[in-house]
């Protein structure tokens, strides 16, 4: 369905019919719907970027189980004007093939995310098995013990951090999550607004709700990478 609250032109939710918990572990179907949907976008020439927040921390706003997809042509609008030529989602930097590429791109980030390359005809258990091994190491990061975690089979397993996830064709993407935001400052100290982030970061972008903090973040893109830090922090 279409999201109500759209973040770009046809940014659309796949709802599970049946209630489950936000809050909980995806499950193989989950995460093939997804992928299928990725793929048939593929087939007729686009691109799509799928993302999951889940915990009181990762921009999360029902309880209803629900992953969001943007067409990755519709995030691009408007960048080339704003001087964004290069841009590219983060989640393909982040596994891109070149070792010494991606290497440099995570030793910038100033947040934690965990990467795998995966299969454009990938099954629905392998998809599983990699994001299950990187939850695990989002859990590593966030200062759990793998005795902690317990059994992580099915999708009736609560997650035990925030984390959001972030999806392409050949990506999967996990960043654990410590704080949704924090306050965006003027170039004098004076609070202009609360910077809240969600699995959209794992695109590489940043959604702000004002033209003040816009402008605070333009002025001082040091204090977007403060943010980003206390948001997805924890070691790599």
């Amino acid at each position: 369905m279409l999201n109500k609250f759209a973040i770009v032109p046809e940014h659309f939710l796949l709802i599970t019919r049946t209630f489950k918990q936000q809050t909980h572990l995806l499950a193989a179907d989950d995460l093939a719907a997804a992928h299928a949907c990725i793929r048939a976008y593929h087939e007729h020439g686009q691109e799509l970027f799928v993302f999951f927040n889940s915990g009181e921390h990762s921009g999360a706003s029902q309880p209803h189980r629900h992953l969001q997809l943007l067409p990755v042509d519709r995030m691009r609008e408007g960048l080339v004007e704003a001087g964004g030529e290069g841009w590219a989602v983060l989640a393909d930097r982040l596994t891109g093939g070149d070792e010494g590429a991606e290497e440099s791109v995570r030793a910038e980030l100033p947040l934690a995310t965990f990467a795998e390359r995966i299969a454009d005809d990938v099954d629905p258990e392998a998809l599983r098995a990699a994001y299950v091994r990187l939850y695990r190491r989002a859990c590593a990061a966030a200062g759990l013990d793998e005795s902690e975690l317990g059994g992580l089979a099915g999708d009736d397993v609560p997650s035990k951090i925030s984390y959001n996830l972030g999806m392409t064709r050949t990506s999967l993407v996990v960043c654990p999550r410590l704080a949704e935001g924090d306050v965006v400052r003027s170039r004098d100290g004076e609070a202009v607004g609360r910077l809240a982030l969600n699995g959209t970061v794992l695109a590489g972008t940043a959604l702000v709700k004002s033209e003040a903090e816009w402008n605070a973040l333009r002025t001082d893109p040091g204090q977007l990478r403060d943010i980003l830090g206390k948001i997805g922090g924890g070691s790599r």
